[in-house]
């Protein structure tokens, strides 16, 4: 099992929290359930690599496209990466 500093749960929850805040007012809320951060920070750091997806069609444009996914999966993909873990981003061909 992956041990987690104190710290790191700390800031895992408060992120939880943030997302559970839902400033954008996206219906977000229902979507997340306690815990699941933290279970998938422990997942990845037992992983050999990683897939992020992304590309959620939010906006009713032609085609419609992401926003703020790419960006954050990018981000994802750098910290994940600075593990020493393999990542690769997948999203469809319009974002």
């Amino acid at each position: 099992e992956v041990h987690l500093m104190a710290e790191s749960i700390e800031a895992i929850g408060r992120l939880e929290e943030i997302a559970g805040e839902d400033r954008g007012k996206r219906g977000m809320g229902p979507l997340l359930q306690s815990g699941e951060l933290e279970e998938m920070v422990r997942s990845v750091r037992e992983a050999q690599s990683v897939a992020i997806l992304t590309g959620y069609p939010c906006c009713l444009h032609d085609p419609p496209t992401e926003t703020d996914g790419p960006l954050g999966a990018i981000a994802m993909a750098r910290a994940i990466s600075a593990l020493g873990i393999r990542t690769v981003i997948l999203t469809d061909e319009c974002n």
